[in-house]
């Protein structure tokens, strides 16, 4: 990944192992480290949501006591695409989270891969971010920009382009969920699940806006 040109990971979505840490460490690899993939509002029915009024804290802190001492960690995640990031209740976990972190490790910024710009815009999440992150949705960033306080933005996940080596189709055309015969997908890098977008929108947007701070790439 680092000889492609890769200097970050994002550690979706749990602690990442103290190997991993010491290893990103010694050859410069940047960090943000995530938490939760959900939290009091269950995404399943056997989720974390279950867990959540109890093991939160703890879970926060043992991530951050762990792991505050490696150069590697630039930041801390504390959710991906959670369910009640348009909701009130959710704005005041997502602060409670946060003044944790902050607590443990002022030296650190704290962030949430949102999935629902509006919604999140409305409820005031994206606002109380350190870092709003925005997971695909690469089309509402200049939208956010003109509301977002904080005067940037990152892609905490972004691209879910689509591709099978060796597997070529025309028209090469751009097309989202496309379906081919033989269930493989093109060659060209064209295709992107319906949610998401191919790459080249998402560097268009860091070349073009100085306020887009990166971005994380669904998957490594």
């Amino acid at each position: 990944m680092k000889d492609m040109g890769a200097d970050a990971i994002r550690t979706s979505h749990n602690m990442p192992s103290t190997m991993q840490m010491e290893v990103c460490d010694s050859m410069g690899m940047m960090v943000m480290a995530e938490s939760f993939d959900g939290w009091k509002d269950p995404k399943v029915r056997n989720g974390y949501g279950k867990l959540w009024d109890e093991w939160w804290q703890k879970d926060i802190t043992n991530l951050i006591l762990n792991h505050r001492n490696h150069p590697s960690i630039i930041m801390w995640s504390v959710g991906n695409e959670i369910p009640e990031q348009w909701k009130p209740e959710g704005v005041e976990r997502y602060k409670h989270l946060t003044a944790l972190c902050h607590r443990l490790d002022p030296s650190r910024q704290v962030t949430c891969g949102m999935d629902q710009p509006d919604g999140t815009m409305w409820a005031g999440f994206a606002q109380v971010a350190d870092v709003p992150g925005y997971n695909y949705r690469v089309h509402k960033y200049e939208e956010m920009m003109k509301r977002l306080p904080q005067g940037f933005l990152l892609g905490s996940e972004t691209a879910s382009t689509v591709s099978s080596r060796g597997e070529y189709f025309f028209p090469d055309t751009v097309a989202p969920n496309k379906e081919h015969p033989n269930g493989q997908c093109s060659g060209y890098d064209v295709e992107h699940c319906w949610w998401s977008n191919l790459p080249d929108d998402d560097w268009k947007m860091q070349d073009d806006y100085n306020w887009v701070t990166g971005e994380f790439v669904w998957t490594g």
